[in-house]
């Protein structure tokens, strides 16, 4: 299992974990451990939990996560567990506050598999004859779009929203739910 966690703010980092060993790239904020956010549904309440069966375990479900789990399913036959704290993907996106929009035109953002925006060129304001920028909750609703139709229907990938990882020694990572504290 290859367990990974992918962010892009000051404090996320790059985890993987193979062979049960971790390893760290990068990143500020000087986070210990392979921890993952995300799931599908919540993690069930388990007295002695069962290793964790996947090929990708991938923190985060922000763009950093949700592109390299769209870019996995596209290229490979693996299964990818995706884990989040928050109940929704999107990553920092859920907290932005609603002014912000991208900095870039939609089409350059998000993943490969689905189109954000239209492309079509704003008409007024600061952003006039250049392409659109889209809002914070369109790219929410942009992310919601990837996992319901594109990720989950596969059937390879798993989603634990509310949820953290913690190494959990010898048996490897544990997905525990923050709701309940059952731990998978």
């Amino acid at each position: 299992m290859l367990a990974l966690r992918l962010t892009l703010r000051e404090s996320e980092v790059l985890y993987w974990v193979v062979k049960g060993k971790t390893h760290h790239c990068g990143g500020g904020g000087g986070a210990e451990g392979a921890g993952v956010e995300g799931g599908l549904g919540s993690c069930p309440m388990n007295s002695t939990p069962a290793p964790l069966d996947t090929d990708y375990l991938v923190i985060g479900a922000g763009t950093g996560g949700l592109a390299f789990a769209d870019t996995l399913l596209a290229q490979s036959g693996a299964h990818i567990t995706l884990v989040d704290t928050r109940g929704k993907p999107g990553g920092h996106w859920n907290d932005a506050y609603p002014f912000v929009t991208l900095h870039q035109p939609s089409a350059f953002y998000g993943v490969n598999s689905l189109a954000l925006g239209s492309g079509r060129k704003d008409s007024a304001g600061l952003n006039a004859g250049l392409y659109e920028l889209a809002t914070g909750a369109e790219i929410c609703a942009y992310f919601d779009r990837v996992l319901q139709h594109t990720l989950l229907p596969s059937g390879r990938v798993g989603w634990h929203p509310m949820c953290r990882v913690h190494e959990g020694g010898p048996e490897g990572p544990r997905i525990e739910n923050l709701l309940t504290g059952a731990v998978q």
